[in-house]
This record gives structure tokens, sequence and C-alpha cells, in this order.
């Protein structure tokens, strides 16, 4: 007669800072979910994210912003690193205004509140966002390697002009 996991887990207490939680083989899931102790609804939690939130979409807005007017205000700084990292910053900038308020919303609030059409631009723009940053990490990486290895050839091939037909 082997034991099996349903009779070793049919009655497990599991205590944490919140209170004792006692489970059976009929307690799911959605009766943890549904406790009235849920983490996000403490005020102190919404506090904390509201506050960091905020100090990420500051640094993000400024921090991204520079970058960007210093790579416009100093236009003799054209190489096709300066462009990429210019882009890479817009990018930035655009998951920072779009994005991270919009995030910290569902955490806090039950249900989207924002509408339709800023729900399907929301995840539209997310994703297009984090798309751009990746894929030009990528061509700044490719970029940095071929001036590796191939340091003569590549100031030729790689040109500010040729990057802007591509994109």
């Amino acid at each position: 007669m082997g034991l099996t996991s349903m009779d070793i887990f049919s009655n497990l207490t599991l205590t944490s800072s919140f209170g004792a939680v006692e489970l059976n083989h009929s307690t799911g899931m959605a009766d943890l979910l549904n406790d009235e102790d849920y983490i996000l609804d403490s005020p102190r939690v919404k506090a904390t994210l509201i506050t960091v939130y905020s100090l990420v979409f500051f640094f993000c807005f400024f921090g991204n912003l520079t970058v960007i007017l210093v790579i416009k205000l100093h236009w003799r700084m054209k190489s096709v690193t300066k462009f990429c990292l210019g882009n890479l910053a817009f990018s930035n900038l655009c998951v920072g205004i779009f994005c991270i308020y919009q995030n910290l919303s569902m955490y806090l609030i039950d249900s989207w509140v924002f509408g339709e059409f800023l729900c399907k631009m929301y995840h539209f723009i997310n994703t297009l966002s984090h798309t751009a940053s990746i894929l030009i990490l990528v061509v700044i990486t490719v970029e940095r390697y071929l001036v590796i290895m191939y340091p003569f050839k590549c100031r030729r091939i790689l040109t500010v002009q040729r990057l802007r037909v591509r994109a």
C-alpha cells in the first residue's frame, strides 16, 4: 500500500506573516487569491509601488531625453553608433511615457480604466518599443563587431546615410 501525493498533501498548513492558511484537497488557488490579505491591497505596498514607478519614470524620461538632446545638439557627432544610440534612447523614452504608469495602474486598479483604444495602443506600443530596443541593441552589436574585425572596410560600408535608407 503506497501513499499517493494526495494522501501526503491532503491536509497542509501554510504559515506566513499574514497568518496560517489551511489547505486541503478541496482548497484551490482561487481561495488563496481571494484571501482578504492580498499584498497589493496594503497601503504601504501601494505607496512603495507608486514611489518606485515614479523614480523609474523620472530617470527613464529625463535620462533618455538628455541623450536625445545631446545627440541632437551636437550634430557633428554623426556616426552609426550615435545614430543607433539616439534611436535606442527614443525607443526607451516611448516605454517610459506610454508604458510605466499604465503598467502601474494594472497593479493598483482591478480593471482597465483607460478605454478600449488605449488598451490596444498600450499593448502595441509596449511590444513595439521593447522590440525596437532589442533590435537596435543587435544593430549596435553587429556594427561594433564589424568595426573590430574589419576596421577599414567598415568605414566605407557602414555610414549614417546608408543606415537611414535601410531604416
